[in-house]
């Protein structure tokens, strides 16, 4: 039977982390199949952490590994050409057209880049597939992949016009809510009714597959528990595999308790509870949520109580004012939320904020 110990310690973290800890961070991978951790997007520490946790879990588990990303299967194509025929120049693209008006990327953006290319270029012997899990959210750079796809089919009359159309919109310095509705009606609709016919069009099977598969949902879906099951979905169809499969999402995503006497974003029907208490889910009970916090931005505190109550963020705070991080296991403590939330918290005290918009 076959541990791994998760050393989430200086030489993974470079940060002042205990090891009084290391023992309950034993994962058993023959009953343990997903490994989900979360966190608040756009700060600096978590993608270290990310960086420097990931390759060291895959240097040590042997078998082949899912690694799940909460962006939209848009990218993933892009990812896919960069980590199969090195191909750069997609991703670099995709991100120069992630906003609806036309401009450089974000740091937050330039920092998922970055990710996404450390995971590539450790991916000796194809060990792990990388796969985005989540809706489609900007529409300049659906309009991008899909632009992408259909260039090489662009001779054909019935694909010209649609590529035609996509790359006016592309054209445009900044699309308006009416294009929202223009590519709805005009693009989305006509295609998905019409998804066989183009099958006869689109030969290569892997450029059929992303295409229908960018535009299968409406464009940015804002009801939390419709996104979330659209998310359990696409995450259930990637665990027929098999493979061990680690996703990094935010924090809400992540929770494993639901209750209907809660009312909080945290507390939805989340990925975390799905997968442990869907009937369609063949991982139940072998999910394990580890939860990256942070409880302050520069110095700035923060209000975690949608996540903790007042008694164990006191708690926290208390333990942080030796140590800059620690690792705890929420059950040793018996805290009444976090308990059946997170079966690991990696706690920050202090923590830098990449920027304050994306």
């Amino acid at each position: 039977m076959k541990n791994l110990i998760l050393f989430i310690l200086y030489s993974v973290c470079s940060l002042n982390i205990s090891f009084s800890q290391i023992d309950s961070l034993k994962i058993n991978f023959n009953e343990e199949k997903v490994l989900l951790f979360g966190e608040t997007h756009n700060v600096l520490e978590n993608y270290e952490i990310k960086k420097k946790l990931i390759t060291r879990l895959i240097a040590e588990y042997e078998g082949k590994v899912n690694v799940l990303f909460e962006y939209p299967v848009s990218l993933e194509y892009f990812i896919n050409k960069l980590n199969n025929y090195g191909d750069s120049t997609g991703i670099v693209n995709y991100f120069n057209n992630i906003y609806n008006e036309k401009s450089e990327p974000s740091n937050y953006f330039l920092f998922i880049k970055e990710f996404i290319y450390t995971l590539c270029n450790n991916n000796y012997n194809k060990k792990f597939e990388f796969h985005c899990v989540d809706i489609e959210k900007h529409l300049r750079a659906l309009l991008f992949s899909c632009h992408n796809i259909l260039y090489k089919y662009n001779q054909n009359d019935c694909i010209n016009k649609h590529f035609l159309f996509l790359d006016s919109l592309l054209c445009k310095h900044k699309l308006a809510n009416t294009d929202f509705i223009v590519y709805e009606n005009r693009f989305r609709k006509p295609l998905i009714e019409n998804k066989e016919f183009f099958k006869k069009i689109i030969l290569d099977s892997s450029d059929y597959y992303y295409f229908f598969e960018i535009i299968k949902h409406p464009i940015q879906i804002n009801d939390f528990d419709k996104r979330e099951n659209i998310i359990f979905e696409n995450c259930i169809e990637v665990l027929k595999n098999n493979y061990l499969s680690i996703g990094f999402f935010g924090s809400a995503h992540i929770n494993k308790f639901y209750s209907d006497s809660i009312k909080s974003i945290n507390v939805n029907k989340s990925l975390g509870f799905l997968l442990n208490t869907r009937n369609e889910s063949f991982v139940k009970n072998k999910v394990k949520s580890i939860l990256i916090i942070n409880y302050k931005y520069n110095n700035t505190i923060r209000k975690l109580f949608t996540i903790f109550n007042k008694e164990e963020m006191a708690f926290f705070s208390n333990l942080c004012k030796s140590k800059n991080s620690i690792i705890i296991n929420p059950n040793y403590y018996n805290f009444s939320f976090a308990t059946k939330a997170y079966d690991f918290i990696i706690f920050i005290d202090n923590a830098t904020k990449i920027e304050t918009y994306y």
